[in-house]
């Protein structure tokens, strides 16, 4: 429907206007951006909504809005043109740069007293001013007040009473109140037609009490606001915000009494009173003097007009670039391409500096979030994850109130299907204080998970942090609260323990604090030593000959060392071997970001590589926590040894959750080492170091499949009776490997389902295909259309010539509602 409205538009003004795109969109119409051919300028066209047009009388409607296209005041958006397309009614403004009061209160919240009352000053000339024509607005809110260099100008004036008589009370009969309920007066509230200024005075007085109080006076459901309103009940503005000078909270209480003829008599009696409250500090150049003539008045709008006719064509050409920039945001927002979205907005932005449409979008495709450290001052850098290792930006200094980011909510992060493109790497520097990377993830949170933001990001002195460890942040568990600790940023390598080896640390008692234990039966220190031998018999790893390591390999991790090894080594550095839970809170946020990590990781390799090689980070800067070798932990398995955490290189990505026991005498290449140091009262972990029972994992290929008898039972227990599914194609798309089909169907229970097919796209493919339903995993219930479906997990299947079936299950995609869902939280809680 918009795209044929503006379809229509564009054919019915070729010639007099070169209609761009949509800007924004409200209740009573839509937004056009538009070139004035005839002058070289930038307009802004309204189109009334097809809804609203229905009720009107067109004619009457144009009639109307002549008398406001009379109105020549500084404070008033002029109306220059109007019309109508295919019955639609429309009117034409210049376009204004700058932002929406609304918009500001938005950003800013409550604004300082003198700005406040300049702006109320300068609206309240325009309102006197058009009182003095008999015009009266009938819907004063921040939305209809411009900010353009430094000054409130009032727009759509008269339009909501030119739309009332067009409509001959019919809008207002029937209940429709033309005005916004949290600013509209009582009598205009309950449906009276014959308004006066002290209408408009009410509304400006609601907007001044937001402008220094951060909210409406009147706030809630419509009911709520308009029985609020009658009877008058809000809070004084002096209790919202004490800083308000007792004149002020005075002149706003008496504009907003429920009574008419209780209120100031005109606007410009509002704005006397507001200048008269305010203290004698406070700068009385407030708004333009009210002695200016009428002359002065007209010569400034006609300066205004001459700018606006000598506005240049490179300018004009410069604006229209960026309308049309702004409408592939909105594309770049459809296709979930956040990151391209955000660039390309912000270059928007520097052209349409505080612009509705573009405020919406950046709400939408972005999310602000603050970037603070323990102690503050720290530089912090960004760069995007798969750029070149170089390439850092630097964004400013710690405390970041508002650091913006590009993707969903920050409240639904990790919830949807993410790439490279959306992942950003932080740093933090400080003089004195150990340099930190991290994911931005960490700033974030998931809220969706409860995860909280790292806020603020603790750094380490030089001093209390070795240069090899990272720190992580501390945790509760089982109601004790456990403090920060450090941990290895990478796993220990061939170069460090060599130290070790050559310390004599095989010979010397003192680093083997534990009882050796094998087969049951406890073993000497010498016959311990004795297992603990390289491939030449010699002390030290067994991936090692003559004692030492591969040529060339002295960043590599040590591999094939005991459990014993490895807690020995970490007496000789005065570290410790961590718990599987210490392991665990280091992975932190492995979930949101594993589509960064895994892909780094080495996982499913042919052998083990140097540490940090490929920049694979974890989310609170521990490089290779995945990947490349088992690190040990300090936790027992029953009957099994103990834990090993992090998979190794011939582990598959499913194994990086695992606990896989190993035997603490076991020396496997691919047994590696991490330690931590951690900063608790003696006996704090012992509730962490019990031994752990791993999750139970099936042997799928031990499985017997059940018989062709047993196989019928259960599927007789899934079957529907026949009855027809009265199917439909409800949409096709064609992506990179599959055509995408969005079918509809009967359900026995009364409802429609759905079920999305994904068919080869390959013509070497012909049907019959062979189908594969495919379930989706937890990520479905926060999944709220097929858009975000995603094809990584079985595209190799279709491009092998099957047909993928998704159901459409009730509670996901595009069946979520409010009394079955999973989007919005209550199968999540």
């Amino acid at each position: 429907m918009a795209d044929d409205v503006l379809d229509r538009l564009k054919e019915a003004l070729s010639g007099r206007y070169e209609v761009q795109q949509e800007l924004d969109r409200g209740g009573m119409a839509v937004v056009y951006l538009a070139e004035d051919l005839r002058h070289h300028r930038i307009v802004a066209i309204k189109v009334l909504q097809p809804a609203l047009s229905a009720t009107l009388g067109t004619d009457r409607f144009l009639r109307e809005i002549e008398v406001i296209a009379n109105l020549q005041h500084p404070n008033i958006l002029t109306l220059i043109d109007s019309g109508e397309v295919d019955g639609l009614p429309y009117y034409v403004m210049p376009y204004v740069e700058g932002q929406s009061l609304r918009t500001k209160l938005e950003s800013d919240g409550s604004l300082p007293l003198g700005e406040a009352v300049r702006i109320a000053s300068e609206v309240a000339e325009a309102l006197e001013y058009a009182h003095q024509k008999g015009v009266v607005h009938r819907d004063i809110k921040p939305a209809n007040i411009l900010l353009s260099d430094g000054h409130a100008v009032v727009a759509d004036f008269g339009i909501a009473g030119a739309l009332d008589e067009s409509a001959e009370g019919r809008l207002t009969k029937t209940g429709s109140s033309l005005g916004s309920p949290a600013y509209m007066s009582p009598e205009q509230a309950s449906g009276e037609r014959e308004l006066d200024g002290r209408a408009d005075v009410y509304g400006l007085a609601c907007v001044v009490y937001e402008m220094l109080g951060g909210n409406a006076p009147f706030e809630g459901s419509l009911k709520t606001v308009v029985t609020s309103k009658v009877l008058g009940e809000f809070p004084p503005l002096k209790t919202v915000n004490t800083d308000v000078p007792a004149g002020i909270d005075k002149a706003v209480s008496k504009a907003l009494a429920v009574e008419p003829d209780d209120r100031f008599a005109t606007a410009a009696e509002f704005e006397g009173a507001l200048k008269a409250g305010l203290p004698q500090e406070v700068p009385a150049g407030l708004g333009r003097k009210r002695n200016l003539v009428a002359g002065a008045a007209v010569l400034v709008v006609a300066l205004l007009a001459v700018v606006a006719v000598l506005r240049t064509r490179a300018e004009s050409a410069r604006v229209l670039l960026a309308a049309q920039q702004l409408a592939e945001v909105e594309n770049l927002a459809e296709a979930g391409q956040y990151t391209e979205a955000l660039a390309l907005a912000e270059e928007v932005e520097a052209v349409f500096p505080g612009d509705t449409t573009l405020a919406r979008l950046l709400a939408r495709i972005s999310f602000t979030v603050p970037i603070r450290s323990d102690p503050p001052g720290a530089k912090v850098f960004i760069q995007r994850v798969e750029a070149p290792e170089g390439e850092w930006e630097l964004l400013g200094e710690t405390p970041l109130e508002s650091v913006r980011f590009p993707g969903v909510s920050r409240v639904w992060q990790g919830t949807r299907n993410s790439t490279e493109d959306d992942a950003y790497r932080l740093r933090l520097e400080l003089d004195g204080f150990r340099t930190r990377e991290l994911y931005a993830t960490a700033v974030i949170g998931v809220g969706w998970r409860g995860i909280p933001p790292l806020d603020p990001v603790p750094l380490s002195s030089e001093e209390t942090l070795s240069e090899e460890m990272v720190l992580i942040p501390g945790f509760t568990w089982d109601s004790v609260t456990y403090n920060d600790y450090h941990m290895d940023r990478t796993e220990v390598t061939n170069r460090a323990f060599k130290e070790f080896v050559d310390a004599g640390g095989y010979r010397k008692p003192e680093y083997w604090v534990h009882p050796f234990l094998k087969d049951g039966a406890e073993l000497t220190f010498q016959e311990a030593m004795a297992q603990f031998k390289d491939q030449t018999g010699r002390p030290g790893p067994s991936t090692w000959e003559l004692g030492d390591y591969p040529d060339g390999q002295e960043n590599f991790p040590v591999g094939g060392v005991s459990w014993y090894e490895a807690a020995a080594y970490g007496q000789f550095v005065g570290k410790q071997l961590p718990t599987t839970l210490h392991w665990t809170r280091a992975r932190r946020h492995y979930r949101e970001n594993s589509f960064i990590i895994v892909p780094r990781s080495n996982l499913g390799g042919d052998g083990p590589r140097a540490v940090g090689l490929n920049q694979a980070m974890t989310t609170v800067g521990v490089y290779d926590l995945v990947g490349n070798v088992r690190e040990w932990c300090y936790n027992g398995v029953p009957g099994q040894g103990r834990a090993t955490r992090g998979a190794a290189w011939t582990d598959a990505p499913f194994h990086v959750g695992w606990v896989i026991p190993k035997p603490e005498f076991d020396r496997h290449e691919t047994n590696g080492i991490r330690l931590v140091k951690t900063f608790e009262e003696e006996g704090t972990l012992d509730s962490l170091k019990v031994p752990v029972v791993p999750t139970p994992r099936r042997d799928y290929w031990a499985e017997e499949p059940v018989s062709d008898v047993e196989y019928e039972v259960f599927r007789r227990l899934y079957a529907y009776e026949p009855f027809p599914l009265n199917a439909v194609v409800e949409r096709t798309d064609t992506l990179e490997h599959s055509v995408r089909e969005s079918i509809s169907f009967d359900l026995p229970y009364g409802e429609r389902g759905g079920v999305v097919l994904f068919l080869p796209r390959d013509s070497r493919f012909s049907p019959p295909h062979q189908a594969v339903i495919y379930w989706g995993g937890s990520g479905i219930m926060t999944t709220k259309s097929i858009d975000d479906i995603s094809e990584a997990g079985f595209d190799y299947m279709v491009r092998d010539g099957r047909v993928v079936a998704v159901p459409i299950l009730k509670g996901a995609y595009e069946r979520d509602d409010s009394l079955f869902t999973t989007t919005h939280g209550s199968v999540l809680q």
